[in-house]
C-alpha cells in the first residue's frame, strides 16, 4: 500500500517564573499492524473465533491539548478527533454459528481527556498523586451494538512516599478506576493497593527491595463486550497479588575512571 499524507504541527508556549503553558495543535495517523492485517483464523472455542482483517485502514487523529505547569502541579486538558477509528469488536461470522472477533474501522470517534497531577514535597513525605477523566463520545448502536457506551472513566493514582532516611524508603499507593466505556467494551470498576520498602547498604552498592502487590486481591478483570450481534463478558480474578523480594549489587557503584564522565549528560537534558 502507499500513502500520501499531510500532518501539520502547531505548538505555542508561554512561561514566566513558575509559571508555564503550552498548546499543541497536530494530526497524526494509526497504521494497523501486521498482526491487526494478517488473514489468519485463530481457534478459541466452537463458539468464538478471532483473527486479523487485511482490509482494515490507518485511522486518522486530530488531536488539540493544553497544558499549565506551575511548580508541582501539572494541569492538562484534550480534545481528539479519530476519523476511520479501528476497534476490537466481533460479529456473527456470515453463514456460520460461531462470533469472531477481529479489528474493524468506523466512521469516527471523539474523545474528552484531562489530568492533574501533584507531586508536592512534605519532610519525608512525598506523595505523587494523578487524577484522571476521559470519555468517548462514539455511537455504538449506530454500528450494530446493543447498547449505547459512553461512560466517562475517572482513574485515582495515589503514589504516597516517606523517604525515612538517606539510604531507606517506604511507599503505600492506591490505584481505583471507576466503571468506563472504550470502545465496544464496557470495562467494570477496580482498585489496588501496593506497599513498597527500599533499603540501600554501602553507598547503594547493596539495594534490598521489599515489594507487596494487590494486598486484597481486588485487581479483578471484568468487562463486557457489546459487540454487532454478539456479546462476551469475562469476570475473573488474575492472581496478582504477590510479595517480591529482590536484591540488587551495583558494580561500581561510586564514580572512577571507568564509569565514564557524563558526556551524554547535554544531549539526554536537550532530549
Amino acid at each position: 500500500r502507499k500513502y500520501n499524507n499531510f500532518f501539520p504541527n502547531l505548538s505555542v508556549s508561554w512561561n514566566k517564573g513558575n509559571w508555564n503553558w503550552q498548546l499543541n495543535i497536530n494530526e497524526k495517523i494509526h497504521r494497523p499492524s501486521y498482526r491487526q492485517l494478517g488473514n489468519f483464523m485463530q481457534y478459541d472455542n466452537r463458539f468464538l473465533y478471532e483473527g486479523g482483517n487485511p482490509t482494515l485502514q490507518p485511522e486518522k487523529v486530530f488531536n488539540v491539548e493544553a497544558m499549565m505547569l506551575y511548580k508541582w502541579l501539572n494541569v492538562s486538558a484534550g480534545y481528539k478527533y479519530l476519523k476511520d477509528v479501528m476497534e476490537w469488536t466481533k460479529y456473527i461470522y456470515p453463514g456460520k454459528e460461531f462470533a469472531y472477533n477481529t479489528s474493524l474501522n468506523f466512521d469516527h470517534k471523539q474523545l474528552l481527556y484531562a489530568s492533574v497531577n501533584v507531586s508536592p514535597k512534605f519532610r519525608i513525605f512525598r506523595p505523587t498523586w494523578k487524577f484522571n477523566y476521559s470519555q468517548q463520545f462514539f455511537d455504538t448502536e449506530k454500528y450494530g451494538s446493543s447498547k449505547a457506551l459512553s461512560k466517562p472513566l475517572l482513574l485515582c493514582s495515589l503514589y504516597n512516599k516517606f523517604a525515612l532516611s538517606e539510604t531507606m524508603n517506604a511507599a503505600i499507593s492506591l490505584n481505583a478506576a471507576t466503571t468506563n466505556a472504550d470502545g465496544f467494551l464496557m470495562m467494570k470498576s477496580n482498585y489496588s493497593v501496593n506497599l513498597q520498602f527500599d533499603k540501600s547498604f554501602a553507598n547503594r552498592t547493596w539495594i534490598i527491595y521489599l515489594y507487596a502487590n494487590d494486598i486484597f486481591k481486588t485487581v479483578k478483570e471484568r468487562w463486557t463486550m457489546y459487540g454487532l450481534g454478539a456479546g462476551t463478558t469475562k469476570d475473573c480474578y488474575n492472581y496478582t497479588c504477590n510479595v517480591c523480594l529482590q536484591v540488587t549489587y551495583n558494580f561500581n557503584a561510586k564514580r572512577s575512571k571507568y564509569k565514564g564522565t557524563g558526556a551524554g549528560n547535554e544531549e539526554k537534558s536537550r532530549l
